[in-house]
Order: C-alpha cells, then sequence, then structure tokens
C-alpha cells in the first residue's frame, strides 16, 4: 500500500483535498493543469472522419479491420449487430435474446476482440446460464448463425459479490475479470471495485487486485459510496495491462496482469471536493471513457457536473498519454463523442456520438 507521509502533510498544509491517500499502488503526477482541462484552455483541434451511421439504441461499440460491433444488453431480439463499414449495410445480427440453445437471457457487455487460430473472437460471460462462453466471431458470419465456444462454469458466487463484466483470454489458461462494489442484504457495502485473474479451465479464482482500499465510506457525498469508484476499463492484450479512467477521481489506474504491479495516473491532487471528504455538490465528473493501443493511453475527458445526466451531447477532449503516465497531448475533436475504441489490428483510433449517431475516425496520425 502507498504511504506517503510527507506529501499528505503538504497536501494538508496547502488546503487541497487529497485524491490517492486510499490508493493502493504507486502514484505517478501527471504535469498537467486539471483546470485548463476544465475550461478548455488552448489545445489543438482534430478534425473526425465519418465513416457510417449508427443505430439510436447503441449501447458500446467495437472495430475489427472492416467490421464494425454495435451492442444492445437492455432490449432487442439480438445483443450484437455487425456492419461492414465499407458498404456501411449490416451483415448479421448475433447473440440472440431468450432460453433456447445458444441463446441468454443476459450477458456481460462484450470489451475486446482478439484472434486466434486466424479467428475473430470474444469472451464474455451469461450470468443466468452461468457460464462464461466465446463467441466465434469469424465463424459465426460464414455460416449466418451464432458459433458458441464453450468455455469454463461460471464460480462467482464463490468467490465475488457480482458476475465479473469486463473479460479478457490474456493466456492459454488465464482470462481477466472485473467486478463492481455491490451491497449485501443489510445494505452494508461489501467492496471496493476489483480486478480478478481467473483460471479459464475451470473458472476459479486465482488472484484479486484492488487498486483502492476497501470499503470508504463518506456520509457527506451525495454520490453512492458502491458509486465512488465507477470508470470505464479496458483489457490492452499487448502490454498484458488493464486500464480504468475513474468517472469521479481525476485517476487512470493502471494493474499489470503479469506482475500485479498497480499504478496510478494522478492528475491533481488540488481540487477543492473529494470523493472521500465532501458532499461533492460542485464536483466535475472526471473522464467518460478509455481506450488504448500498445504505445499510448486514450482517455476522453468529462467535465460536466457530477449531477448532469445529459450525457448524450458528448465529449470533446482527448487526453493522451504514455505507458509510464507522461502526458503526450491534449486534443479538441471538432464533434463530441460519447464513445472511443482503438483497433489493435488497423491501428485505427474510432469515436462514436449518440447526438449525431455517427461513427467517426480520429485522425491522431495528424496529432
Amino acid at each position: 500500500m502507498k504511504t506517503n507521509i510527507l506529501l499528505f502533510a503538504l497536501l494538508s498544509l496547502v488546503g487541497c483535498k487529497s485524491h490517492d491517500e486510499h490508493f493502493t499502488g504507486d502514484i505517478h503526477h501527471v504535469d498537467i493543469d486539471i483546470q485548463n482541462i476544465l475550461e478548455g484552455k488552448n489545445f489543438p483541434t482534430v478534425h473526425l472522419s465519418p465513416v457510417m451511421q449508427t443505430q439510436n439504441d447503441t449501447e458500446g461499440f467495437l472495430v475489427c479491420d472492416s467490421l464494425a460491433f454495435f451492442f444492445n444488453y437492455v432490449s432487442g431480439e439480438h445483443f450484437v449487430d455487425v456492419y461492414n463499414m465499407n458498404t456501411k449495410e449490416k451483415i448479421g445480427e448475433h447473440i440472440r435474446r431468450g432460453r433456447g440453445r445458444n441463446e441468454f437471457v443476459t450477458i456481460a457487455p462484450f470489451s475486446l476482440l482478439y484472434k486466434e487460430n486466424g479467428e475473430l473472437k470474444s469472451l464474455t460471460n451469461a450470468p443466468q446460464e452461468n457460464r462464461y462462453f466465446i463467441w466465434n466471431i469469424t465463424e459465426s458470419i460464414k455460416r449466418g448463425n451464432d458459433s458458441i465456444e464453450k468455455s469454463s462454469v461460471q464460480r462467482w458466487r464463490e468467490f465475488y459479490s457480482c458476475p465479473p463484466r469486463i473479460l479478457a483470454k490474456f493466456s492459454d489458461s488465464l482470462m481477466v475479470g472485473t467486478t463492481a462494489s455491490v451491497r449485501d442484504d443489510n445494505g452494508n457495502l461489501l467492496s471496493c471495485p476489483s480486478i480478478h485473474i481467473i483460471n479459464y479451465l475451470n473458472g476459479y479464482n486465482v488472484k484479486t487486485i484492488q487498486p483502492f482500499d476497501n470499503p470508504i465510506e463518506n456520509d457527506h457525498s451525495r454520490i453512492l459510496p458502491e458509486r465512488f469508484f465507477s470508470g470505464s476499463t479496458r483489457v490492452n492484450i499487448d502490454t498484458k495491462k488493464i486500464i480504468t479512467a475513474y468517472y469521479y477521481l481525476p485517476v487512470i489506474s493502471v494493474v499489470d496482469l503479469e506482475t500485479l504491479e498497480v499504478d496510478g495516473f494522478l492528475f491533481d491532487e488540488c481540487l477543492d471536493y473529494s470523493i472521500f471528504e465532501t458532499d461533492m455538490k460542485i464536483a466535475k465528473k472526471c473522464f467518460a471513457r478509455i481506450t488504448s493501443s500498445d504505445k499510448y493511453i486514450y482517455a476522453l475527458w468529462n467535465g460536466k457536473n457530477v449531477f448532469d445526466k445529459n450525457i448524450i451531447d458528448g465529449f470533446n477532449i482527448l487526453i493522451i498519454l504514455d505507458w509510464n503516465g507522461h502526458l503526450i497531448e491534449i486534443i479538441k475533436t471538432d464533434k463530441n463523442l460519447n464513445n472511443i475504441y482503438y483497433d489493435q489490428f488497423s491501428d485505427i483510433l474510432y469515436g462514436c456520438s449518440e447526438k449525431e449517431s455517427m461513427l467517426y475516425q480520429v485522425n491522431i496520425e495528424k496529432i
């Protein structure tokens, strides 16, 4: 656990709120004035190139080469619509909702695409069916119906307080999953969000990592404690790391899935509010979404008041870091975005706008 008495004392002397005293890893301070981000000052503007129209009810997207995947986890007969970005045509509806063969009542979000023996695949879990499964995308598109590869039984009730969500296979026998903060039947907060190394073959938990102390309460905050550490999470297979950009904290956490080391990139420790100490009435949300390449981390900055629920307007500040937490660039996009995703197969950064119902390509090569 990180303990830096001198730093804490200095922060107390200057009257700042400490956002890092509960962080369990090493904090690295990013050389940036967060007030400039809040005010959107003097950042270069990057043009977004429209790729194709999207669905109005999109709840996330992934991209691989010429294929775009749009997800709807709440309604409809299928969870996934697949489009060819070259022709702009829908080429399939997949992962059928239901109780029949290869149908699922609910699934955790697909969060990563990967290739195995030349076939495109993605891993998730089906809590109602109590199992993890792999969607073989290549075979599904070829056959016109779903090719589901069964994985191990879910054992989350033995190890976790809720089913794992963000999932990725990062070796032949291991995968990574995340769990959120939840309350027990008595209303007590059980834990902070956790990252789990899971045995892919039998579903057993191998190791649990928590970037923040557990649990943390603040009776003054208007934000529910179980939402304190919510954020956007992505797995990067190339670097074998999992990153989270937090909605209410100016922190990006990085967990090495091989060494289990935890690092935090802290953008500002001198805000005049803290989820640990104050009511958060004047607070600004920090990050909206995050993605990464093998070289850089891309974080979409929010900047709205924490009680502003109109997120359809989107956000236009993109912060770019390297994997050591060094600031590379802060840019403005000429259109607002709600989500971003880096396609590791084509080395292209994409952004999605809910208001415009449009998938864009971010011209990062001009940065």
